[in-house]
Protein backbone atom coordinates (compact mmCIF):
# COMPACT_ATOMS: atom_id res chain seq x y z
CA UNK A 1 0.00 0.00 0.00
CA UNK A 2 1.72 3.28 -1.11
CA UNK A 3 0.02 7.00 -0.19
CA UNK A 4 1.13 10.01 -1.15
CA UNK A 5 1.01 13.00 0.80
CA UNK A 6 1.32 16.80 0.68
CA UNK A 7 1.34 16.60 4.54
CA UNK A 8 4.41 16.19 6.74
CA UNK A 9 6.18 13.57 7.54
CA UNK A 10 7.70 12.20 10.91
CA UNK A 11 10.91 13.50 11.03
CA UNK A 12 11.24 15.27 7.65
CA UNK A 13 14.55 14.93 5.30
CA UNK A 14 13.82 17.51 2.86
CA UNK A 15 15.11 16.61 -0.64
CA UNK A 16 15.25 18.92 -3.07
CA UNK A 17 13.25 17.97 -6.75
CA UNK A 18 14.21 18.85 -10.10
CA UNK A 19 11.68 18.03 -13.08
CA UNK A 20 12.85 16.70 -16.27
CA UNK A 21 10.34 16.19 -18.92
CA UNK A 22 7.42 16.56 -15.61
CA UNK A 23 9.24 13.13 -13.91
CA UNK A 24 10.89 13.71 -10.61
CA UNK A 25 14.67 13.68 -10.59
CA UNK A 26 16.72 13.53 -7.09
CA UNK A 27 20.47 13.54 -6.41
CA UNK A 28 21.84 10.96 -4.02
CA UNK A 29 24.99 9.82 -2.70
CA UNK A 30 25.94 6.09 -3.77
CA UNK A 31 29.56 5.30 -3.35
CA UNK A 32 30.65 8.50 -1.99
CA UNK A 33 29.72 10.14 -5.63
CA UNK A 34 26.04 12.42 -5.58
CA UNK A 35 23.90 10.96 -8.30
CA UNK A 36 20.72 12.09 -10.10
CA UNK A 37 18.64 9.39 -9.96
CA UNK A 38 15.16 9.18 -11.40
CA UNK A 39 12.52 9.08 -8.73
CA UNK A 40 10.18 6.20 -10.04
CA UNK A 41 7.87 4.67 -7.83
CA UNK A 42 6.35 2.69 -10.23
CA UNK A 43 10.07 0.43 -10.28
CA UNK A 44 10.04 -2.41 -7.78
CA UNK A 45 14.17 -1.94 -7.11
CA UNK A 46 16.31 1.02 -7.43
CA UNK A 47 18.67 0.58 -10.61
CA UNK A 48 22.34 1.70 -10.44
CA UNK A 49 24.79 1.79 -13.37
CA UNK A 50 27.75 -0.83 -12.63
CA UNK A 51 30.02 1.37 -11.50
CA UNK A 52 28.52 2.38 -8.98
CA UNK A 53 27.85 -1.06 -7.85
CA UNK A 54 31.55 -1.65 -8.20
CA UNK A 55 32.80 -3.59 -5.24
CA UNK A 56 29.37 -4.54 -3.79
CA UNK A 57 28.23 -7.81 -2.54
CA UNK A 58 26.44 -9.90 -5.21
CA UNK A 59 22.72 -11.03 -4.29
CA UNK A 60 21.86 -12.81 -7.47
CA UNK A 61 19.75 -12.75 -10.39
CA UNK A 62 16.26 -11.37 -10.94
CA UNK A 63 13.70 -10.65 -13.39
CA UNK A 64 12.72 -7.01 -13.33
CA UNK A 65 10.50 -4.87 -15.35
CA UNK A 66 10.67 -1.28 -16.01
CA UNK A 67 8.15 0.77 -18.27
CA UNK A 68 10.80 2.13 -20.47
CA UNK A 69 12.57 -1.25 -21.64
CA UNK A 70 10.25 -3.46 -20.36
CA UNK A 71 11.22 -7.22 -18.78
CA UNK A 72 14.97 -7.47 -18.20
CA UNK A 73 17.45 -9.53 -15.65
CA UNK A 74 19.40 -8.05 -13.70
CA UNK A 75 22.30 -9.05 -10.99
CA UNK A 76 21.06 -7.31 -7.41
CA UNK A 77 23.74 -6.10 -5.71
CA UNK A 78 24.04 -4.19 -1.89
CA UNK A 79 24.85 -0.72 -2.16
CA UNK A 80 25.14 1.92 0.29
CA UNK A 81 23.13 5.01 -0.50
CA UNK A 82 22.48 8.38 1.48
CA UNK A 83 20.09 10.40 1.34
CA UNK A 84 19.61 13.64 3.59
CA UNK A 85 22.23 12.15 5.54
CA UNK A 86 21.76 8.98 6.23
CA UNK A 87 23.07 6.02 4.69
CA UNK A 88 21.28 3.00 4.42
CA UNK A 89 22.01 -0.27 2.62
CA UNK A 90 19.49 -0.68 -0.77
CA UNK A 91 19.16 -3.74 -3.10
CA UNK A 92 20.16 -2.60 -6.01
CA UNK A 93 19.96 -4.19 -9.84
CA UNK A 94 22.16 -2.67 -12.50
CA UNK A 95 20.87 -0.54 -14.72
CA UNK A 96 20.07 -2.04 -18.29
CA UNK A 97 22.06 -0.69 -21.11
CA UNK A 98 19.15 0.42 -23.09
CA UNK A 99 17.22 1.96 -19.84
CA UNK A 100 21.36 3.92 -19.45
CA UNK A 101 20.85 5.28 -22.78
CA UNK A 102 17.46 6.96 -22.78
CA UNK A 103 17.96 8.26 -18.98
CA UNK A 104 21.53 9.69 -20.13
CA UNK A 105 20.45 12.18 -22.56
CA UNK A 106 18.50 13.58 -19.77
CA UNK A 107 21.81 13.82 -17.52
CA UNK A 108 20.11 10.83 -15.46
CA UNK A 109 22.27 8.61 -13.98
CA UNK A 110 19.98 5.47 -12.36
CA UNK A 111 16.39 4.77 -10.95
CA UNK A 112 15.58 5.25 -7.19
CA UNK A 113 12.64 2.38 -6.85
CA UNK A 114 9.35 2.20 -4.75
CA UNK A 115 12.23 0.24 -2.22
CA UNK A 116 12.96 3.77 -0.42
CA UNK A 117 9.45 3.46 0.88
CA UNK A 118 10.57 0.19 3.39
CA UNK A 119 13.61 2.71 4.90
CA UNK A 120 11.37 6.21 4.49
CA UNK A 121 7.96 7.46 4.74
CA UNK A 122 7.64 9.92 1.74
CA UNK A 123 5.66 12.95 1.19
CA UNK A 124 5.31 14.43 -2.23
CA UNK A 125 5.10 18.35 -3.09
CA UNK A 126 5.75 18.85 -6.84
CA UNK A 127 4.46 21.97 -6.43
CA UNK A 128 7.45 23.31 -3.75
CA UNK A 129 9.99 20.73 -5.50
CA UNK A 130 10.68 19.02 -2.80
CA UNK A 131 10.53 15.65 -1.32
CA UNK A 132 10.06 14.66 1.97
CA UNK A 133 11.26 11.79 3.62
CA UNK A 134 10.24 10.69 7.24
CA UNK A 135 12.92 8.80 9.57
CA UNK A 136 11.72 4.90 10.29
CA UNK A 137 12.69 2.47 12.58
CA UNK A 138 14.81 0.40 10.47
CA UNK A 139 19.09 0.77 10.86
CA UNK A 140 21.18 3.19 9.85
CA UNK A 141 24.33 2.00 8.32
CA UNK A 142 25.79 5.47 9.26
CA UNK A 143 25.00 9.29 9.62
CA UNK A 144 26.90 11.76 7.45
CA UNK A 145 27.36 15.65 8.55
CA UNK A 146 25.17 18.01 6.78
CA UNK A 147 27.15 21.49 5.34
CA UNK A 148 25.11 24.31 6.37
CA UNK A 149 23.06 24.69 3.96
CA UNK A 150 21.36 21.04 3.64
CA UNK A 151 20.55 21.17 7.10
CA UNK A 152 18.68 24.15 6.53
CA UNK A 153 16.51 23.07 3.98
CA UNK A 154 15.48 20.56 6.54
Amino acid sequence: LMRLSESKAQGDIALPVSLVKGAPVVTVEVAGRHMSLLLDLAAAVSLLPEPAVHGSDLQGRNLTFHPLVGSFHTQHYTAEICVGGECRLFRVGLLPEALDEQLALDGIEGVLGVDLLQHFGLSLNLGQKVIKLGRRSMAVTRRRKLPPLARQAM
